[in-house]
């Protein structure tokens, strides 16, 4: 049986004093209980370019993909006994920290 899990989206925004032309997309899974994930697979798709990039939650459940071409995203979450997640529409924008 599969266990569901959120992807929760920790939303951070910087000033840039600088000329940036990327971003950061950062973010915590957790099961149905709140409890943090540790190891899942996070997937970070550029919609447009169809680039991706694979991360890996930490023991708290964290991730951090940084240096990211601004644009708009899908997030997909994977582990083995879970249900798999996915977020559409994740806007990112040179600079910010999302």
């Amino acid at each position: 049986m599969f266990r569901n899990f959120a992807l929760l989206a920790l939303v951070f925004c910087e000033c840039a004093f600088a000329q940036t032309i990327t971003g950061t997309i950062v973010g915590s899974v957790t099961d149905s209980s709140s409890s943090a994930v540790a190891g899942a697979e996070v997937i970070i798709e550029h919609v447009s370019t169809k680039a991706s990039r694979s991360v890996e939650t930490s023991e708290t459940g964290d991730f951090v993909a940084g240096s990211l071409a601004a644009g708009g995203y899908r997030v997909e979450v994977r582990r083995a006994g879970f249900k798999s997640a996915e977020r559409r529409g994740v806007n990112l924008i040179a600079g910010d920290r999302i």
